[in-house]
């Protein structure tokens, strides 16, 4: 117990702060509940008849005296001072203030209050980055002069072969490069959409998206659904769900900016194109087959090959009868490769230069 104080009034009503264990949740990307070691200090409990109010001080900052704004404060209640912290019962959360009302009292024996402030973290899969929302200020390209958006999730890497084959079943690369690091390609953006959802399925999430009325279970989708172009449009997606999904243009253009670490450079993380990524100078001249994935210098935010490499599907329409991708590839000259550089494709265009990575949005 870290910094306990109390106070007994007339009814014997007792207020604790405790820094008390950790509660972690198991399911990826939510938050994940850490309580904070500095507690709140200066409790005051306040009793009208049983009416019971608690207040306190609001922790500023961490025991390394670095400032620390709390999400929250748990409260809780125990019989004993030094109750162990299974014994707790957990009265509520109080997400602003330091204050809250109780009610009437239950007893009127010894009750301990406890509160304690916490952080709630995010804990990402393998291989993702957090990428905290907000607006940045692109001087040139589709989103300039403002882009903002949503904080959400994205994986450091293009999608390498391994972890498709593992939830698709099948290997679609050949010809330019096969193993279990080499990115994905001959990919279409029906594929990545299907990926998306089984791997969703396969993870225990619930799928981003549907096609028209049959459900988000690709299995349950009409014979044909992904061979004619025109189906794309039937495809929708629940951004609110916590599925993976392609990062939209907006998404995908802000985080191979680096976010708001975005030093503003032309390419995803650097000035000099050949530190950050594989193009035609200095790969596509001289190989037959994809680059490796995440063997170059990455961006601000820790994601590689955003730009050069391959192509990466976004969600995006593109003048209606296209889907878009994004960053050049491998085989791609310099100014195709700049963070700014579209393309688009027919929803069954698959080739050796597309590929894509996923996202996910983050509450």
């Amino acid at each position: 117990m870290k910094k306990t104080s109390f106070v007994v009034i007339t009814i014997i009503l007792t207020v604790i702060a405790l820094a008390a264990e950790t509660a972690v949740r198991p399911d990826q990307l939510t938050p994940q509940r850490t309580e904070t070691p500095v507690p709140p200090e200066n409790l005051v409990i306040a009793v009208s008849g049983t009416d019971v109010s608690l207040s306190w001080s609001p922790v500023t900052t961490d025991v390394n005296s670095s400032p620390l704004v709390p999400d929250g404060y748990g409260v809780f209640s125990a019989p004993e001072p030094n109750a162990a912290s299974g014994s707790f019962t957990h009265l509520a959360d109080v997400a602003v203030t330091s204050y809250i009302h109780l009610g009437a009292a239950a007893t009127f024996g010894k009750v301990f209050y406890y509160v304690t402030a916490y952080k709630d973290q995010i804990v990402l899969p393998e291989d993702f980055v957090f990428v905290q929302g907000g607006t940045i200020h692109p001087l040139d390209g589709l989103f300039a002069p403002d882009l903002t958006v949503a904080s959400f999730a994205i994986d450091k890497f293009e999608l390498d072969q391994l972890d498709y084959q593992t939830v698709m079943g099948t290997n679609p690369a050949h010809s330019y490069g096969v193993g279990s690091n080499y990115p994905v390609y001959y990919v279409s953006w029906f594929n990545a959409i299907e990926y998306c959802n089984r791997r969703s399925l396969w993870a225990g999430f619930t799928p981003c998206y549907s096609y028209l009325d049959y459900g988000t279970n690709p299995d349950n989708w009409p014979s044909g659904w992904n061979t004619d172009s025109s189906n794309h449009v039937n495809v929708s997606c629940d951004f609110g769900a916590d599925g993976f999904r392609l990062p939209t243009e907006a998404e995908w253009e802000y985080a191979a900016r680096g976010g708001l670490q975005t030093h503003g450079y032309t390419y995803s993380g650097g000035n000099d194109l050949n530190s950050v990524g594989w193009y035609l100078d200095n790969w596509g001249a001289y190989h037959s087959s994809a680059p490796l994935v995440g063997t170059k210098d990455p961006n601000e935010l820790g994601t590689y090959d955003m730009s050069g490499g391959l192509w990466e599907w976004c969600w995006d329409q593109n003048a209606g009868i296209y889907r878009t991708g994004r960053g050049g590839s491998w085989v791609s000259d310099a100014p195709t490769c700049a963070v700014t550089s579209r393309r688009a494709d027919y929803a069954t265009t698959n080739n050796y230069k597309i590929g894509f990575r996923v996202c996910k949005s983050v509450d």
